[in-house]
């Protein structure tokens, strides 16, 4: 039976662990409790996992209170003020924040902790062994807990989870430290072992500091650190794919490190093991094995890749990035292989091989339809444009044709939505996208006008595109994104493969 698990603090209450079923006749008092909340979604089994997290909880002397409530019963879910979705949500007052980090008891019960806010240290040593424990730690120093700038520190200790934060007073500590009240100190483990905070004081730079002082010059992948890797703001991924037990990883690594502190605020560096959990990412670069060690730069917003193998120096990892900067490097697209010959289909196959020499061609006008093959909304449109298909298959003026778009890619054209359909006018060059209605009458209409011989007048491609468009528009566009979310790191390697891959130049 599907479960809401919620795990409620009660700091008044010392020592009290213990779990409660929440229906109708208790939600009212629950929810009137003043105390933070954790809420915790899942579908496993309940005891267990109550079991656990109540083990996980006492151990680290976190006093809380475990409920569980059935999903079945969603008006009490919707009393809590949460989605009926899995995930795990942390409630104070009127907020709510989604914990995105590894679904396990440890990881959990540390969130747990730091969205209670920012802990006073009066120990040094304690400092010291946090820092061991955790990587990093940020050090608030300041005359009163209580001080407005305190109050802005511990807000944001609760909204960031890149890093654990403490509060210090003890005016020994600060003088140990060189630190004056007010003041922000990073401790780290790697890099730069102390960074301080120099900009003004508010919670927007704050956040922004700890966003780009927590991340190494090179972090390894892991999956507990994909949420952090995805949300660090920086667009553009450089990925070191090598094996951490080559002989020559260490001055690898060191190369990397030194050139990612100099670019860091452009992009982030990654180093890619060797290792099952890695494979999701090297499938996504469609990596082969004559390609390690090699260097990847990946773009999140447009999925271009770009490589280079080979020697991995200080000189060769600049090299790499000028010639990325200057538009240099060859983009590595991703094609399936040659489709058999089709001769008399009404629809013909393209692949990235394929299409450029399809529209190249002047004799007609050249339309696609860009699919995902697990989409339902480009199951329906299927059956659509083999009506198209078979309705102009005598028409020398149109080539119909389809496209899996996630083995492919459109070198001049990025698609991110599916189905879309893009067109290339008779004589043309420029991939157009298609803006209108997805349906059997609204394409019919559009394709004839297209290969008409009339000439289109200035502006009347935008109008008529822009007449199609209706409510159902931002239905589908749902629908588009959420087939194009599927296209992550944990899922991507079932739909491409390593052979998958060609080397174009850029266009300029």
């Amino acid at each position: 039976m599907d479960l809401l698990f919620i795990i409620l603090s009660l700091s008044a209450v010392p020592g009290l662990l213990a779990v409660i079923i929440l229906d109708q006749d208790n939600i009212s008092a629950f929810r009137s409790d003043p105390s933070v909340k954790l809420v915790l979604v899942s579908s496993d089994e309940t005891t267990p996992e109550l079991e656990k997290l109540e083990e996980a909880l006492r151990t680290k002397k976190i006093q809380t209170v475990v409920a569980a409530v059935p999903r079945k019963q969603k008006h009490v879910v919707s009393q809590l003020d949460l989605p009926e979705k899995e995930g795990i949500y942390f409630i104070t007052g009127d907020d709510r924040y989604e914990y995105t980090g590894i679904k396990q008891m440890d990881p959990i019960s540390e969130w747990i902790i730091r969205k209670q806010g920012a802990r006073v240290i009066t120990e040094k040593n304690e400092i010291s062994a946090r820092v061991e424990r955790n990587g990093a730690l940020l050090v608030g120093f300041f005359d009163s807990k209580d001080s407005e700038e305190a109050k802005i520190y511990n807000e944001v200790a609760t909204l960031t989870d890149a890093v654990d934060s403490c509060i210090v007073t003890d005016s020994d500590i600060m003088t140990d430290y060189r630190a004056e009240p007010g003041s922000i100190l990073l401790l780290k483990k790697y890099d730069e072992p102390e960074t301080n905070f120099f900009q003004e004081f508010s919670k927007e730079n704050l956040l922004d500091f700890i966003q780009r002082e927590t991340l190494p010059n090179l972090i390894q992948f892991k999956l507990e650190h994909a949420a952090k890797v995805m949300n660090c703001g920086r667009k553009i991924h450089f990925l070191l794919v090598s094996d951490s037990n080559d002989e020559e990883h260490d001055d690898r690594t060191e190369a990397i490190r030194k050139v990612g502190q100099l670019h860091r605020n452009d992009m982030l560096f990654v180093h890619v093991d060797l290792l099952p959990e890695s494979q999701p990412v090297l499938d996504l670069l469609s990596v082969s094995e004559n390609m390690i060690p090699g260097m990847f730069i990946y773009e999140l917003e447009t999925g271009y890749r770009y490589m280079q193998t080979g020697a991995i120096s200080l000189m060769t990892v600049n090299k790499f990035l000028m010639d990325y900067k200057e538009g240099n490097l060859e983009r590595i697209v991703l094609s399936e292989s040659l489709p058999n010959r089709e001769e008399n289909e009404p629809v013909k196959t393209l692949v990235s091989l394929t299409f450029m020499e399809a529209v190249n061609q002047n004799e007609s006008v050249v339309f696609v339809m860009v699919y995902a093959p697990w989409s339902d909304k480009c199951k329906e449109l299927a059956e659509v444009w083999n009506q198209l298909g078979d309705n102009f298959t005598n028409d020398k003026k149109v080539t119909m044709a389809k496209m899996n778009g996630i083995k492919n890619e459109i070198l001049t054209t990025h698609v991110d939505q599916h189905p879309s359909i893009v067109w290339v006018p008779r004589g043309g060059t420029d991939v157009l996208v298609y803006k209108g209605k997805k349906n059997y009458e609204s394409l019919k209409k559009f394709i004839e006008k297209k290969i008409s011989d009339k000439p289109d007048e200035k502006g009347e491609d935008e109008e008529e595109e822009e007449e199609d468009e209706d409510e159902d528009d931002e239905e589908e566009l749902e629908e588009d994104n959420r087939d194009a979310s599927q296209i992550s790191m944990d899922n991507v390697h079932s739909q491409t493969s390593a052979g998958d891959i060609i080397k174009i130049l850029p266009i300029k």
